[in-house]
């Protein structure tokens, strides 16, 4: 080994020489003027053979274009036709009270239209009425006649009518709707006893004449002497009871549970109609109407909501004009006419109350028709025509703009977007049909305890009846009766029957009120649905308006209540009640 080459350390340990760090053993003045090494030269390329051929140059290379972004595609949207509903709406309870016959619950001026009066009015409560939500139960109703009202006589409901053996009888006449369609208000006279029955309807109208106060005050409810009555030289031809005072034989002509002719089988949303416009009133409040118009134009509800109200109205008309219950109408009429031509006999008082009967119906039914057709016609002129041309021409220009939007270059964007709002209001409408499926729930539960107050009302009713006709048996055998001892043991049992009787009377009230209540009730869940289903209706207008398509079914939807009110409006020019012969 070269001594050069290695050095020791003062440690002992041997280091190579060029690994040594030329910055520690040399100082840094000379370093900087030592010059650096040159680079060595590049071998050059060798040149090509003769007569080889150079090599091809590569193409450039060219970066790769982005793909263009997808035109949107147009969006599949199935088309569904817009319905359009053609079946009645039951407008009772909400928008017509037909449960109260009285129809005093409105803040409407109650017009006076009958002939006579009593001092102390004692009207016999009867069996109220029921509504299914589209097909309404059936009523027994007493034909419409006189406006004469004190003390009516009782009568049978509608199970009984026909029930031996006072009814055994008694020709069937049911009268009811031709059919479930809103644009027919044609009335149909059946034959046959219907399946069920559920109630029926009274109403009498008391007058207060202060001319013939005095005579009405001494004789309408005076009891008279029975043979006097039974020669009474005017008798109409019907079933009469044992009467002594006027007013029973005027109400025995004008029907009674003896006089049974008279009477017939009404479905009762005609019969909640009838009462109103007999009593000279709205057929349905003018504001109640025009909101109704308002939420059917809107889509809020369906245009069978309002048309409804003025079906029912017209249906009244062809009720009256039945020829079963024309007949019956008239006969009445004429009774009653009969049995007042004997007052002069009964009270040796000079007075022609037939004359004065029959000029009140004249003058009664002639304001009927005249209020009838001042208020269908208000209706449709004012409230009804301008409101569904305005909607019609709204939709009309919305239609054209969304043409021009689904026919333009930007179509596809517009298709998308109506796409999204259409998705939402799909989610929208889900929801509040489920408001509307659970009070549908209410409402069933509502009806069902309606139906079981109802019954109990009506069979309290007839424990009553049947108690109030043993009462006033007794009571005319009592002053009837010569015998000390007899008469005596017939007070007794009079006294008895009365005890019941006021004990039946309490508990009437009772169930009348429970009555009363569960058909509140029923009322208040009905109209909750009905604003349920204002909020799905006002939802899917909103998503048919969002396509052309959609758009012009409502248009002809909104064409066809046109065609449905004008004909309503001239069967509404020509309505009449039966004339008095």
């Amino acid at each position: 080994m070269h001594s050069r080459s290695l050095m020791s350390s003062s440690h002992g340990a041997l280091f190579k020489r060029d690994v040594w760090p030329a910055e520690n053993l040399v100082p840094a003045d000379i370093l900087k003027r030592i010059p650096l090494p040159a680079d060595k030269p590049k071998t050059p390329a060798p040149r090509p053979a003769p007569g080889a051929k150079p090599p091809a140059a590569k193409p450039p290379i060219t970066p790769p274009k982005a793909a263009p972004a997808p035109a949107d595609k147009p969006i599949s949207w199935p088309y569904v036709k817009v319905p359009y509903v053609t079946t009645a709406f039951d407008t009772c309870g909400i928008f017509v009270d037909c449960e109260d016959s009285t129809v005093d619950k409105e803040s409407e001026d109650l017009v006076a239209r009958s002939l006579t009066v009593a001092p102390d009015t004692d009207i016999v409560d009867a069996h109220e009425p029921s509504h299914a939500r589209f097909r309404r139960d059936i009523c027994t109703y007493k034909v419409k006649n006189a406006g004469i009202s004190t003390k009516n006589l009782d009568y049978p409901g509608a199970s009984e009518l026909y029930s031996p053996p006072k009814g055994a009888n008694v020709k069937v006449n049911v009268l009811d709707f031709n059919s479930d369609k809103v644009a027919d208000h044609t009335v149909k006279s059946a034959k046959t006893k219907p399946i069920s029955y559920d109630g029926y309807v009274t109403e009498h109208v008391v007058e207060k004449d202060p001319k013939k106060k005095p005579f009405f005050v001494t004789w309408w409810n005076k009891e008279l002497d029975p043979t006097t009555v039974a020669a009474r030289p005017n008798k109409p031809p019907i079933t009469m009871g044992d009467q002594t005072t006027i007013n029973d034989l005027v109400f025995e002509a004008l029907g009674s549970n003896n006089n049974r002719d008279d009477f017939v089988l009404c479905e009762e949303e005609i019969n909640g109609y009838k009462a109103r416009i007999w009593n000279q009133k709205n057929a349905m409040a003018p504001a109640k109407y025009k909101k109704a118009v308002t939420d059917g134009v809107s889509g809020a509800t369906g245009s069978n909501v309002y048309l409804s109200g003025l079906r029912n109205t017209l249906a009244v008309f062809e009720y009256m004009n039945n020829a079963d219950v024309k007949f019956r109408f008239q006969a009445s009429i004429k009774n009653v006419g009969i049995e007042l031509k004997n007052v002069e006999h009964l009270t040796k008082e000079k007075m022609d109350l037939s004359k004065e009967w029959q000029d009140f119906m004249k003058t009664h039914l002639a304001g009927v028709e005249k209020k009838a057709k001042e208020w269908f016609s208000d209706r449709i002129v004012k409230e009804t025509e301008g409101q569904i041309n305005d909607m019609i021409k709204k939709l009309q220009t919305l239609e054209k703009d969304l043409k021009g939007k689904e026919t333009g270059k930007d179509n596809a964007a517009h298709e998308k977007k109506a796409k999204v709002a259409s998705d939402k209001l799909d989610a929208e409408i889900k929801t509040a049909k489920a408001a509307v499926e659970a009070q549908e729930k209410v409402v069933k539960t509502r009806e069902a305890e309606l139906k079981t107050k109802r019954d109990a009302a009506t069979k309290k009713n007839a424990e009553l009846r049947r108690k109030s006709d043993e009462f006033n048996a007794i009571v005319k055998q009592i002053t009837k009766e010569k015998d000390a001892k007899k008469k005596a043991d017939l007070t007794k049992t009079k006294d008895a029957l009365e005890k019941d009787k006021t004990k039946l009377e309490s508990e009437k009230v009772k169930t009348d009120k429970n009555k009363t209540d569960a058909e509140s009730n029923r009322g208040a869940a009905r109209e909750e649905k009905l604003v349920n289903e204002k909020a799905v209706g006002l939802k899917q207008r909103e998503k048919w308006s969002l396509r052309s398509k959609e758009l012009k079914d409502v248009i002809n939807n909104l064409e066809a209540d046109k065609k449905v009110l004008a004909a309503f409006k001239t069967a509404g020019a020509s309505i009449k009640m039966p004339a008095v012969l």
